[in-house]
């Protein structure tokens, strides 16, 4: 399995306050193989896995996320 991101480094570094420092995009290649499966039940096996992934799920979906700061 192969997982690329793409995001804008000006964002992460903090060189520019109108780019965020989010991951803009991201590719997942999976190499499966089964002797005894088709190139679509291996494909559906794949993208029927991608829908039920938590990570997946997430990444696709808007998240909540709270920061709390306890100064000590």
């Amino acid at each position: 399995m192969i997982v690329e991101s793409q995001s804008d480094n000006r964002g992460l570094l903090g060189l520019d306050d109108d780019v965020s420092a989010a991951v803009i995009g991201l590719r997942t290649e999976v190499h499966i193989r089964a002797a005894n499966a088709s190139r679509d039940q291996l494909e559906s096996l794949v993208r029927w896995s991608d829908a039920h992934s938590p990570v997946a799920c997430t990444l696709r979906s808007a998240l909540a996320a709270e920061v709390e700061v306890a100064v000590e």
